[in-house]
């Protein structure tokens, strides 16, 4: 009887152990695309969620490399994801930039032979065909070009530079509204402020400057 006992409470012991042994295992990942490919030819997201899936469900399994497995034709193993709306360009070796990492890893799902050639825009060779391919996020964060024209971001405005090599960035912000190309509009400086009656009869001598009327001393 007594060694019963003994069997029912090492077999109690270590599912317990087992218990507390998946109640350790991180589950809050961040949601950051640096995939991995694991040993059940399966594509983690990033490292996190390969240790997860190791510690929770499969001891066995082993990181075979970084980055998505190689696709099998039927392209399992590759999950759409969504990346962050940054702009951080990196050159693939297919010639082409990305928005960020995250954009490459996604395309390498498809072409697992792309790699990272560098960080930065691809240079271009003249024909407009490397840089001039990036696919823009949707951040709105304007720029102003020397044509007078607002840009979402410095994104779109360096695809239209690749087209218009003349053209330059005058500002970051919005151009402004005045029709001549100016960017802010700050150039016209008016203020309705009217002279004052007494300004003569007090001997004070007004200076009017457009719509502006400023004291002459204020200029000295």
């Amino acid at each position: 009887m007594k060694t019963c006992s003994i069997v029912a409470f090492c077999v109690a012991a270590l599912a317990a152990v087992d218990s507390v042994a998946a109640a350790d295992c991180v589950a809050g990942c961040p949601e950051v695309f640096k995939p991995v490919c694991g040993s059940d030819g399966k594509t983690y997201e990033n490292q996190c969620s390969f240790d997860y899936e190791k510690c929770a469900k499969n001891s066995t399994l082993t990181k075979v490399a970084d980055g998505p497995c190689a696709a099998s034709g039927s392209g399992e193993g590759c999950e759409p994801v969504m990346c962050v709306s940054v702009y951080e360009p990196v050159c693939g070796s297919d010639g082409k930039t990305y928005s960020n990492e995250c954009s490459l890893n996604s395309a390498r799902c498809k072409d697992p032979s792309l790699k990272l050639v560098s960080k930065g825009e691809c240079s271009g060779s003249g024909s407009g065909s490397g840089g001039c391919t990036t696919v823009c996020t949707k951040e709105f964060k304007p720029v102003c070009g020397s044509d007078g024209k607002t840009y979402s971001n410095e994104c779109e405005f360096k695809n239209a530079q690749c087209t218009a090599s003349t053209l330059s960035l005058v500002i970051e912000g919005e151009c402004g509204g005045s029709g001549s190309g100016s960017a802010t509009g700050r150039d016209s400086i008016t203020s309705p402020v009217p002279a004052p009656s007494s300004a003569v009869s007090t001997g004070v001598q007004v200076v009017t400057l457009a719509a502006a009327t400023v004291c002459a001393s204020y200029l000295l």
